[in-house]
């Protein structure tokens, strides 16, 4: 299985390298190509993980790619509307993964 999971990373480095290197994008697009890898890793982990442990982690990653990928585009297009989304996000995305981690995990 490990084996896999470094295919797989070595899959998606390549495929966002050259999705960077191809077409001349910006520099957000460039952000948002590596965020989404980010993302799409971690949900893999989130379906594939061998543990509930890991499968918490991956809840995190995604949740903190999608507020930077919030906190970017409030910077690149200017609207402040952003800063608060990503924001409300960062707030209930930590009250679930308290949540989550208070239910899921085994009490000692």
């Amino acid at each position: 299985m490990r084996t896999f999971w470094r295919v797989m990373a070595v899959l998606l480095i390549i495929c966002v390298v050259a999705a960077c290197s191809i077409a001349p994008v910006n520099l957000m697009t460039k952000y948002f190509y590596l965020l989404a890898a980010g993302i799409l890793a971690a949900f893999f982990r989130l379906i594939y993980g061998p543990s509930k442990s890991s499968r918490l982690l991956s809840m995190k990653v995604i949740n903190a790619c999608v507020v930077v990928i919030c906190v970017l585009y409030a910077f690149f297009d200017n609207k402040s509307i952003y800063y608060d989304i990503a924001l409300a996000w960062m707030i209930q995305s930590f009250i679930m993964l308290v949540v989550l981690e208070k239910k899921i995990m085994p009490k000692e």
